[in-house]
Formats: C-alpha cells, sequence, structure tokens
C-alpha cells in the first residue's frame, strides 16, 4: 500500500504493510500522524486509475461501511488536509 498524506507541508508517502484483510480505516489506523477527522482531511484510494472517494465521516461517525473499501495489492491510498476555514 502507497499511502500519501500533505498536511500544507512537504508529502510524505509512508509505507503500511497489510496482510490483505484491512480496510481503509485499518490503514488509516495504522498510519502514524493522520487525523482521523472528517473535517480535518479527505480521503480517496486510487485503483487501476479510478479514483474512490472516501466517506471519513460516514465511516467514523455513522457506521456506514460503504467506501470503507478493502484495500487491495497495488491500491494507493491518499490522504490531504482541508484548508483551514
Amino acid at each position: 500500500l502507497n499511502f500519501s498524506s500533505n498536511a500544507g507541508a512537504a508529502e510524505k508517502v509512508p509505507r503500511v504493510p497489510l496482510t490483505g484483510s484491512q480496510t481503509v480505516i485499518d490503514a488509516l489506523a495504522q498510519a502514524d500522524g493522520v487525523s482521523l477527522k472528517p473535517d480535518a482531511v479527505s480521503v480517496w484510494v486510487v485503483r487501476d486509475g479510478t479514483v474512490m472517494p472516501i466517506d471519513l465521516g460516514g465511516i467514523t461517525l455513522k457506521g456506514e461501511t460503504k467506501t470503507n473499501y478493502q484495500i487491495r495489492a497495488g491500491d494507493q491510498l491518499f490522504v490531504q488536509a482541508k484548508a483551514a476555514k
């Protein structure tokens, strides 16, 4: 899994080892320094050239699993800090 984060500073690309059954939220929880606050970040997965938006608020606040995709080999998970209001 290639995990990219941009919090307004230099881009970080940490590698997170996965065993094959993790979901988006599992991968985010394993990445150091990543906010799981929906109002602070935007999250998406790129799979085979397709951008798949993640509803982080739905997952973390409402228990919705529709966009909590299982991570596959070759997926890229991106997290970007939202601009301050």
